[in-house]
């Protein structure tokens, strides 16, 4: 079954996502980040493409979010850190269907790559 491409992995899905799997409301995320809950509803919705780098970085905080995943997934530029292997291929991709970003990590964990880490451990690039 094919999913749409861009039915996950863009950033009101990723935050959705993460806010139902530790089970909170928006009022409960809202008093966690003091984000108000008007706010988190069209950041979800997709109505804020480009939310404040600060208020990425207390949802990253308090949903326990790589901050490189949210901020390629609202187009920001990052120089220091890369995001997990999903966003990135969304961002860069954004036509690659569901089902493709899941082979492609399944690949990756297959040869030994973590497709949740944030690129190589250090050292590990400079051979």
């Amino acid at each position: 079954m094919n999913e749409p491409a861009s039915s996950s992995n863009s950033l009101g899905d990723l935050i959705r996502d993460a806010r139902e799997s530790r089970d909170l409301s928006y009022g409960q995320l809202e008093s966690e980040t003091g984000i108000g809950k008007g706010t988190l509803f069209k950041i979800e919705a997709g109505q804020s493409r480009q939310p404040d780098q600060a208020l990425l970085q207390q949802i990253a905080d308090t949903l326990d979010l790589p901050l490189a995943d949210l901020y390629a997934a609202a187009g920001y530029d990052q120089a220091d850190e890369l995001p997990t292997l999903k966003p990135y291929l969304r961002t860069r991709y954004p036509a690659l269907p569901e089902t493709a970003l899941h082979e492609i990590a399944a690949i990756t964990k297959k040869y030994g790559i973590d497709p949740s880490s944030t690129g190589p451990r250090p050292g590990e690039d400079e051979r």
